[in-house]
């Protein structure tokens, strides 16, 4: 869910606006959804007012790229920055169900892709989201996008895994069962 729908307040600068026009039309990143993940340094009004002072009376077009990449790299920070690497509640180093594999490759194969978990698994650091508006999620989640997507082969297989997503063979869906 995009930070739109759950903060209000982010609109002007995540969903719509000059601001994000700006950073659009002079490609200040290599993807679109870049800018979006940006977690903001300042409270957004404050932004808002500064982009207008800085750059409002100018076209989006006429803005210099140079001054408007000084502007994101001073009021925004990397995407992810907010996040801290953890490792799921549930976690365990070798899961009964995987040890009851009797082909050991597949065994293996197994126990790798689940240590994978913990590279995937992340939370919200409240130390760094004190200083700006952050998304509170209380719990811990899983990473899942083309940024993250890990493939691992076996022979001529590919394996890709998306954790978080529903999953009809389980019960709940992981993120709930991540939440203690």
């Amino acid at each position: 869910m995009s930070r739109c729908f759950i903060e209000l307040q982010f609109r002007f600068i995540y969903c719509s606006g000059k601001l994000l026009e700006a950073v659009n039309i002079h490609k200040l990143e290599l993807d679109w959804k870049t800018f979006v993940d940006r977690p903001m340094k300042k409270d957004p009004k404050m932004i808002q007012k500064q982009f207008e002072k800085q750059f409002g009376k100018q076209k989006v077009e006429d803005i210099n790229p140079q001054e408007l990449l000084a502007f994101r790299d001073l009021y925004f920070d990397e995407p992810g920055a907010e996040l801290e690497q953890c490792t799921p509640t549930n976690w365990q180093n070798y899961p009964p169900k995987i040890m009851m594999i009797e082909n050991k490759e597949l065994r293996e194969f197994a126990l790798n892709l689940n240590e994978r978990w913990k590279l995937l698994c992340r939370r919200v650091s409240f130390v760094k989201a004190r200083s700006y508006p952050a998304l509170s999620i209380k719990y811990a989640f899983m990473l899942c996008s083309s940024y993250t997507k890990l493939v691992l082969s076996r022979k001529s297989a590919c394996v890709y895994v998306c954790p978080g997503a529903f999953c009809p063979q389980l019960s709940t869906p992981p993120l709930q069962k991540l939440g203690g």
